[in-house]
Protein backbone atom coordinates (compact mmCIF):
# COMPACT_ATOMS: atom_id res chain seq x y z
CA UNK A 1 0.00 0.00 0.00
CA UNK A 2 1.31 3.61 -1.16
CA UNK A 3 2.35 5.87 1.46
CA UNK A 4 -0.45 8.08 0.06
CA UNK A 5 -2.95 5.64 0.75
CA UNK A 6 -1.86 5.16 4.00
CA UNK A 7 -1.91 8.78 5.00
CA UNK A 8 -5.42 9.56 3.17
CA UNK A 9 -7.03 6.76 4.51
CA UNK A 10 -5.77 8.37 8.20
CA UNK A 11 -7.01 11.62 7.23
CA UNK A 12 -10.34 10.25 6.08
CA UNK A 13 -10.80 8.07 8.90
CA UNK A 14 -10.03 11.30 11.91
CA UNK A 15 -12.20 13.86 9.73
CA UNK A 16 -15.36 10.49 10.18
CA UNK A 17 -14.40 10.35 14.10
CA UNK A 18 -14.32 14.26 14.63
CA UNK A 19 -17.63 14.50 12.68
CA UNK A 20 -19.37 11.85 14.70
CA UNK A 21 -18.39 13.14 17.99
CA UNK A 22 -19.31 16.83 16.76
CA UNK A 23 -22.49 15.32 15.71
CA UNK A 24 -23.15 13.32 19.13
CA UNK A 25 -22.52 16.96 21.21
CA UNK A 26 -25.05 18.61 18.94
CA UNK A 27 -27.51 16.02 19.27
CA UNK A 28 -26.81 15.96 23.32
CA UNK A 29 -27.91 19.60 23.23
CA UNK A 30 -30.44 20.16 20.77
CA UNK A 31 -31.91 16.59 20.26
CA UNK A 32 -32.34 17.18 16.62
CA UNK A 33 -33.52 14.30 15.03
CA UNK A 34 -31.12 14.92 11.40
CA UNK A 35 -28.32 14.42 13.27
CA UNK A 36 -28.76 10.49 14.00
CA UNK A 37 -28.66 10.00 10.74
CA UNK A 38 -25.07 11.61 10.34
CA UNK A 39 -23.99 10.53 13.52
CA UNK A 40 -24.86 6.67 11.95
CA UNK A 41 -23.16 7.59 8.84
CA UNK A 42 -20.13 9.07 10.47
CA UNK A 43 -19.58 6.04 12.89
CA UNK A 44 -20.42 3.10 10.44
CA UNK A 45 -17.64 4.33 8.00
CA UNK A 46 -14.77 4.45 11.24
CA UNK A 47 -14.72 0.76 11.64
CA UNK A 48 -15.47 0.24 7.54
CA UNK A 49 -11.96 2.42 7.31
CA UNK A 50 -9.69 0.07 9.32
CA UNK A 51 -10.69 -2.56 6.87
CA UNK A 52 -8.26 -1.71 4.14
CA UNK A 53 -5.58 -2.31 6.64
CA UNK A 54 -6.54 -5.29 7.48
CA UNK A 55 -6.20 -6.70 4.06
CA UNK A 56 -2.68 -5.71 3.21
CA UNK A 57 -1.93 -7.49 6.94
CA UNK A 58 -3.35 -10.91 5.77
CA UNK A 59 -2.79 -13.35 2.59
CA UNK A 60 -6.66 -14.78 2.81
CA UNK A 61 -8.02 -13.76 -0.55
CA UNK A 62 -11.43 -14.55 -0.10
CA UNK A 63 -11.25 -12.27 3.40
CA UNK A 64 -9.50 -10.22 1.52
CA UNK A 65 -12.35 -9.36 -1.07
CA UNK A 66 -15.06 -10.01 1.62
CA UNK A 67 -13.44 -6.49 3.44
CA UNK A 68 -13.11 -4.86 0.25
CA UNK A 69 -16.74 -5.06 -0.30
CA UNK A 70 -17.58 -4.46 3.21
CA UNK A 71 -15.46 -0.76 3.23
CA UNK A 72 -17.44 0.01 0.11
CA UNK A 73 -20.40 -1.11 1.38
CA UNK A 74 -20.48 0.23 4.42
CA UNK A 75 -18.68 3.33 3.80
CA UNK A 76 -21.01 4.88 1.07
CA UNK A 77 -23.88 3.81 2.70
CA UNK A 78 -22.32 6.33 5.56
CA UNK A 79 -21.54 8.74 3.05
CA UNK A 80 -25.27 8.76 1.95
CA UNK A 81 -26.84 8.50 5.57
CA UNK A 82 -24.58 11.91 6.48
CA UNK A 83 -25.68 13.68 2.82
CA UNK A 84 -28.99 12.84 4.01
CA UNK A 85 -28.83 14.39 7.49
CA UNK A 86 -27.24 17.29 6.04
CA UNK A 87 -29.71 17.60 2.87
CA UNK A 88 -32.58 16.85 5.44
CA UNK A 89 -31.80 20.83 7.11
CA UNK A 90 -33.92 22.21 3.91
CA UNK A 91 -35.31 19.24 2.16
CA UNK A 92 -38.00 16.95 3.19
CA UNK A 93 -37.01 13.69 2.28
CA UNK A 94 -38.60 10.40 3.24
CA UNK A 95 -37.27 8.15 5.13
CA UNK A 96 -38.57 5.44 3.56
CA UNK A 97 -36.54 6.30 0.12
CA UNK A 98 -33.18 5.91 1.96
CA UNK A 99 -34.34 2.46 3.45
CA UNK A 100 -35.45 1.48 -0.37
CA UNK A 101 -31.82 2.79 -0.97
CA UNK A 102 -30.31 0.41 1.62
CA UNK A 103 -32.19 -2.33 1.03
CA UNK A 104 -31.61 -2.15 -2.78
CA UNK A 105 -28.25 -1.41 -2.95
CA UNK A 106 -27.18 -4.20 -0.18
CA UNK A 107 -29.13 -6.90 -2.26
CA UNK A 108 -27.85 -6.03 -5.67
CA UNK A 109 -24.38 -5.55 -4.36
CA UNK A 110 -24.60 -8.68 -2.82
CA UNK A 111 -25.81 -10.47 -5.60
CA UNK A 112 -23.20 -9.28 -7.91
CA UNK A 113 -20.51 -9.49 -5.25
CA UNK A 114 -20.45 -13.85 -5.46
CA UNK A 115 -19.80 -13.13 -9.27
CA UNK A 116 -17.62 -10.32 -9.85
CA UNK A 117 -15.58 -8.41 -6.79
CA UNK A 118 -15.06 -5.15 -9.14
CA UNK A 119 -18.59 -5.18 -10.42
CA UNK A 120 -19.98 -4.61 -7.17
CA UNK A 121 -17.87 -2.30 -5.81
CA UNK A 122 -18.40 -0.30 -8.95
CA UNK A 123 -22.30 -0.49 -8.67
CA UNK A 124 -21.75 1.08 -5.12
CA UNK A 125 -19.84 3.86 -6.21
CA UNK A 126 -21.98 4.68 -9.26
CA UNK A 127 -25.10 4.23 -7.35
CA UNK A 128 -23.60 6.80 -4.41
CA UNK A 129 -22.50 9.33 -6.96
CA UNK A 130 -25.86 9.20 -8.51
CA UNK A 131 -27.70 9.90 -5.33
CA UNK A 132 -25.20 12.51 -4.31
CA UNK A 133 -25.75 14.59 -7.58
CA UNK A 134 -29.87 14.26 -7.49
CA UNK A 135 -29.57 15.54 -4.30
CA UNK A 136 -27.09 18.63 -5.10
CA UNK A 137 -29.81 19.01 -8.13
CA UNK A 138 -33.23 19.43 -6.05
CA UNK A 139 -31.78 21.78 -3.91
CA UNK A 140 -32.13 24.05 -6.46
CA UNK A 141 -35.31 23.22 -7.43
CA UNK A 142 -36.71 25.32 -4.05
CA UNK A 143 -33.72 27.27 -4.42
CA UNK A 144 -35.37 30.44 -2.75
CA UNK A 145 -36.40 28.43 0.41
CA UNK A 146 -32.59 26.89 0.29
CA UNK A 147 -31.26 30.38 0.75
CA UNK A 148 -33.41 31.38 3.36
CA UNK A 149 -33.05 28.56 5.87
CA UNK A 150 -29.31 28.15 4.54
CA UNK A 151 -28.74 31.52 5.30
CA UNK A 152 -24.72 32.28 5.54
CA UNK A 153 -23.71 28.68 5.34
CA UNK A 154 -24.57 28.73 1.27
CA UNK A 155 -20.87 29.63 0.93
CA UNK A 156 -19.75 26.22 2.30
CA UNK A 157 -22.75 24.34 0.97
CA UNK A 158 -21.21 25.88 -2.35
CA UNK A 159 -17.76 25.01 -1.75
CA UNK A 160 -18.87 21.44 -0.94
CA UNK A 161 -20.85 21.17 -3.60
CA UNK A 162 -17.55 22.64 -6.32
CA UNK A 163 -15.64 19.81 -4.57
CA UNK A 164 -17.81 17.29 -5.16
CA UNK A 165 -18.10 18.41 -8.65
CA UNK A 166 -14.54 17.95 -9.35
CA UNK A 167 -14.36 14.67 -7.53
CA UNK A 168 -16.93 13.19 -9.49
CA UNK A 169 -14.96 13.01 -12.99
CA UNK A 170 -12.35 11.88 -10.68
CA UNK A 171 -14.76 8.76 -9.42
CA UNK A 172 -15.61 7.96 -13.08
CA UNK A 173 -12.18 8.26 -14.95
CA UNK A 174 -10.79 6.11 -11.80
CA UNK A 175 -13.60 3.57 -11.79
CA UNK A 176 -13.90 3.56 -15.43
CA UNK A 177 -9.82 2.12 -15.51
CA UNK A 178 -11.12 -0.91 -13.18
CA UNK A 179 -8.89 0.50 -10.49
CA UNK A 180 -9.93 -1.25 -7.54
CA UNK A 181 -12.07 0.64 -4.98
CA UNK A 182 -9.89 2.75 -2.59
CA UNK A 183 -6.49 2.53 -5.11
CA UNK A 184 -5.36 0.52 -1.99
CA UNK A 185 -2.87 -1.10 -4.31
CA UNK A 186 -1.92 1.66 -7.00
CA UNK A 187 1.26 3.48 -7.74
CA UNK A 188 0.40 6.05 -9.71
CA UNK A 189 0.62 9.47 -7.72
CA UNK A 190 -1.19 11.47 -9.59
CA UNK A 191 -4.36 9.43 -9.75
CA UNK A 192 -3.93 9.09 -5.65
CA UNK A 193 -3.55 12.55 -4.57
CA UNK A 194 -6.70 13.47 -7.23
CA UNK A 195 -8.36 10.78 -5.56
CA UNK A 196 -7.79 11.37 -1.98
CA UNK A 197 -7.29 15.13 -1.94
CA UNK A 198 -10.30 15.77 -3.47
CA UNK A 199 -12.17 12.98 -0.79
CA UNK A 200 -10.38 14.83 1.91
CA UNK A 201 -11.62 18.59 0.80
CA UNK A 202 -14.83 17.39 -0.06
CA UNK A 203 -15.52 15.61 3.67
CA UNK A 204 -14.12 18.56 5.26
CA UNK A 205 -16.19 21.08 3.72
CA UNK A 206 -19.11 18.99 4.62
CA UNK A 207 -18.47 18.54 8.09
CA UNK A 208 -18.18 22.96 8.23
CA UNK A 209 -21.41 23.00 6.05
CA UNK A 210 -22.87 20.49 9.30
CA UNK A 211 -21.46 22.92 11.89
CA UNK A 212 -22.36 26.19 10.43
CA UNK A 213 -26.10 25.01 10.06
CA UNK A 214 -26.77 23.18 13.23
CA UNK A 215 -25.65 26.74 14.69
CA UNK A 216 -27.48 28.84 12.62
CA UNK A 217 -30.55 26.29 12.70
CA UNK A 218 -30.29 26.18 16.39
CA UNK A 219 -30.14 30.08 16.73
CA UNK A 220 -32.80 30.18 14.58
CA UNK A 221 -34.88 28.03 16.77
CA UNK A 222 -33.87 29.36 19.76
CA UNK A 223 -35.05 33.21 18.51
CA UNK A 224 -38.06 31.74 17.52
CA UNK A 225 -38.77 30.26 20.88
CA UNK A 226 -37.81 33.44 22.61
CA UNK A 227 -40.62 35.42 20.59
CA UNK A 228 -42.79 32.88 21.15
CA UNK A 229 -42.26 32.92 24.80
CA UNK A 230 -41.97 36.61 25.57
CA UNK A 231 -45.36 36.87 23.72
CA UNK A 232 -46.53 34.27 26.18
CA UNK A 233 -45.17 35.99 29.29
CA UNK A 234 -46.46 39.15 27.95
CA UNK A 235 -50.47 37.92 27.19
CA UNK A 236 -49.89 36.34 31.14
CA UNK A 237 -48.78 39.87 32.17
CA UNK A 238 -51.24 42.02 30.54
CA UNK A 239 -54.28 39.21 32.13
CA UNK A 240 -52.25 39.43 35.96
CA UNK A 241 -52.26 43.24 35.93
CA UNK A 242 -55.45 43.54 34.78
CA UNK A 243 -57.09 41.42 37.02
CA UNK A 244 -55.21 43.01 40.10
CA UNK A 245 -56.76 46.21 38.43
CA UNK A 246 -60.77 44.44 39.06
CA UNK A 247 -59.67 43.02 42.22
CA UNK A 248 -59.08 46.80 43.87
CA UNK A 249 -62.28 47.43 42.37
CA UNK A 250 -64.58 48.18 45.57
CA UNK A 251 -67.50 47.87 43.63
CA UNK A 252 -66.46 44.05 42.57
CA UNK A 253 -68.68 40.97 44.60
CA UNK A 254 -66.30 38.45 46.54
CA UNK A 255 -67.60 35.69 43.98
CA UNK A 256 -65.47 37.18 41.31
CA UNK A 257 -62.72 38.43 43.71
CA UNK A 258 -62.40 34.58 43.94
CA UNK A 259 -62.61 33.76 40.21
CA UNK A 260 -60.10 36.23 40.20
CA UNK A 261 -57.69 34.72 42.66
CA UNK A 262 -57.93 31.09 40.55
CA UNK A 263 -57.37 32.90 37.19
CA UNK A 264 -54.27 34.77 39.20
CA UNK A 265 -52.89 31.80 40.48
CA UNK A 266 -52.92 30.27 37.13
CA UNK A 267 -51.71 32.63 35.27
CA UNK A 268 -48.49 32.50 37.31
CA UNK A 269 -48.43 28.81 37.87
CA UNK A 270 -48.32 28.93 33.86
CA UNK A 271 -45.56 32.19 33.95
CA UNK A 272 -43.01 29.66 36.31
CA UNK A 273 -43.64 27.19 33.72
CA UNK A 274 -42.60 29.34 30.85
CA UNK A 275 -39.53 30.79 32.54
CA UNK A 276 -38.17 27.10 33.72
CA UNK A 277 -38.42 26.44 30.19
CA UNK A 278 -36.49 29.50 28.80
CA UNK A 279 -33.89 28.55 31.48
CA UNK A 280 -33.41 24.93 29.62
CA UNK A 281 -33.04 26.68 26.12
Amino acid sequence: MHEIVIFGLFILLMIRLIGSLICIDFYLTTKNKNLIFIIIGYSIQIPAGIFPYIVISIEDIILSELLLFLNALIVNIGIICVAWGVFSYFLHLPIKLLHLFWISISIMSLIIFFMDLSSAIRLIIICTNIILSISYILVFIKRNEFKQKVGKSILWYFLGAATFSMYLPISVYITSQGHEYGLYFCEDISILLLNYGAAIVTYFLNLILLVHLEYSFSQSHKNQLKDKYSHNLGNILQILYGSIDLMNDKNIDEQTVQELKILHEKKLKEAAELIREIRNL
